[in-house]
């Protein structure tokens, strides 16, 4: 006779996040989450949901630590955290549920694996979105030379003038088929405890 399994109010989405390629995503923020470490300092832990292209649906984490010794590293993150709230038309001073929703582009490279440690991804930028984002293999630069590979020399195209500059938009809000049932997931390792009695603000 088997046994009885029950995961009743479990999310799937707090599973372990999803390794993508080093490229740009644009990507929905899903959540934004204070958590404390069990060394006591806090971070702000934000959930992004890939919304395009081929890896769209994976989820990437994004990681601010305003705590801690190292004053030169507190200041890197709070101007990762500008470039973010910049990238959203979001105000440097606001609150954190106004981020939720919002869509930008990230920039993605991977951290490998150590100390016992999968590999893991690390967004190190935050765009606007003022275009379409997919990821893919990347196309070879053109021949310096004219010279085809394994034909005669390209004829020579007359120049043409350079296309008008996209304008910056607002970043989008989420439409109701983009945003996750439910309250959004959080990045479940098992480490860490979320915090909800101090806002955002007060940490930067």
């Amino acid at each position: 006779m088997g046994f009885r399994i029950n995961v009743s109010g479990a999310d799937s989405s707090d599973a372990p996040a999803d390794v993508v390629p080093a490229d740009d995503y644009t990507c929905l923020c899903r959540s934004v989450k204070q958590v404390e470490s069990k060394s006591g300092s806090r971070y702000i832990s934000t959930v992004w949901k890939v919304t395009e292209g081929e890896y769209e649906g994976a989820s990437i984490f994004g990681l601010f630590f305003f705590e801690g010794s190292d004053e030169n590293f507190r200041e890197r993150n709070k101007a990762l955290m500008a470039k973010l709230l910049e990238a959203c038309s979001l105000n440097l001073d606001v609150d954190s549920d106004r981020l939720v929703g919002r869509k930008c582009v990230l920039t993605v490279t991977i951290e490998p694996a150590k100390d016992g440690y999968a590999e893991k991804n690390w967004v190190t930028n935050y765009k606007p979105v003022t275009k379409s984002y997919k990821a893919g293999p990347k196309m070879a630069a053109p021949s310096k030379t004219g010279v085809r590979h394994g034909g005669p020399p390209e004829p020579k195209r007359p120049d043409t003038p350079a296309p008008a500059s996209v304008a910056e938009e607002d970043s989008p809000l989420a439409t109701d088929a983009d945003l996750p049932d439910g309250e959004p997931p959080f990045d479940g390792s098992g480490e860490e405890t979320p915090r909800d009695d101090d806002s955002l603000v007060h940490l930067i």
